[in-house]
């Protein structure tokens, strides 16, 4: 087996077993390595890890259980940058600051759509590395809070949180949609707004920007910045520590703006699209018009079809 493969596959098994998966199987396939395991929740899937000298590593997650798969990319995803290593698109450019754009709260049925962005230095990044910070996903909730106000407190003026609340993401993505525009150009709207406010206060020469669509989306909305700035769009930006940074900021006031809709409301929304919506709908309407609505969930979601 290649070096670069057996490396790659023993930090990948390595991280794995420190999270509580077992390893099932593993062993060599033609041009790689497949290694067969099973999540904390019992799902088996299995990663196919293939590397040439041409191409590189490239990495496959198969099984029936879509968690476990989608877990699996996750972590693979994380013991390839989650040691601060650059990512892909950065190799070679190692900036002097960084500034990391990410949200929360797009595939909610429930709650505000939340952008955040920060600007690091190599130093902070390598010191909330070490405190833990990474993909929000990767987080535990009761991290979350603590470590939001570890990064805030550190960055003090360098970085930027914007909460679109129900009423007022309603209110824009009608307005959008009659222009013939989405969510995506919302989303870059606000990235941009992120943007161009820490700009104004500080330097910063590269942006990491989570990818959600077309990169014109935030590449439009910054107009000139867009020419005079090194602006990166990648999938699963979060593996660098500056967009890691900013997905839990945007993270920590999602759930606290959830927390805010609880206390108004008298009864607890459940988070992302699926398991307990139609209940928390009907739950609701027991006690509230359905034009009411419009302040607690996202309205163009399927969802609510029915009682718009």
């Amino acid at each position: 087996m290649e070096g670069v493969l057996q490396a790659a596959v023993q930090e990948l098994v390595r991280l794995l077993q420190e999270k509580g998966w077992e390893i099932l199987n593993r062993k060599e396939i033609n041009y790689g390595c497949q290694v067969v395991c099973r999540d904390n929740a019992g799902g088996q899937t299995q990663a196919n890890i293939y590397y040439s000298k041409k191409k590189g590593l490239s990495f496959v997650a198969q099984g029936k259980d879509g968690n476990a798969a989608a877990a699996l990319r996750r972590c693979w995803e994380e013991s390839r940058h989650g040691t601060g290593a650059a990512v892909p698109a950065l190799q070679g450019i190692r900036p002097s600051l960084r500034m990391g754009c990410d949200e929360s709260g797009k595939g909610d049925v429930f709650g505000p759509l939340v952008v955040a962005a920060c600007i690091l230095t190599e130093e902070d990044a390598a010191q909330l590395r070490a405190l833990g910070v990474r993909d929000s996903k990767m987080v535990r909730s009761t991290q979350i809070k603590r470590l939001a106000e570890t990064i805030k407190t550190r960055l003090q003026d360098r970085y930027s949180v914007q909460v679109v609340m129900p009423q007022e993401y309603n209110r824009r993505y009608v307005c959008l949609a009659e222009n013939g525009k989405n969510l995506n150009d919302l989303l870059g709207q606000l990235h941009a707004r992120n943007i161009r406010r820490l700009l104004s206060k500080h330097k910063c020469p590269c942006i990491i920007v989570d990818k959600f669509g077309s990169e014109r989306y935030v590449l439009q909305e910054l107009g000139t910045l867009a020419k005079t700035h090194t602006v990166i769009q990648i999938p699963h930006g979060e593996a660098d520590t500056a967009v890691a940074a900013a997905s839990i900021l945007a993270r920590e006031a999602f759930v606290a703006a959830m927390e805010e809709l609880r206390r108004l409301y008298g009864m607890s929304f459940p988070m992302g699209a699926a398991q307990g919506i139609q209940m928390a709908i009907d739950t609701f309407l027991s006690g509230h018009t359905a034009a009411e609505l419009q302040q607690v969930g996202k309205l163009h979601f399927k969802t609510f079809n029915g009682v718009r």
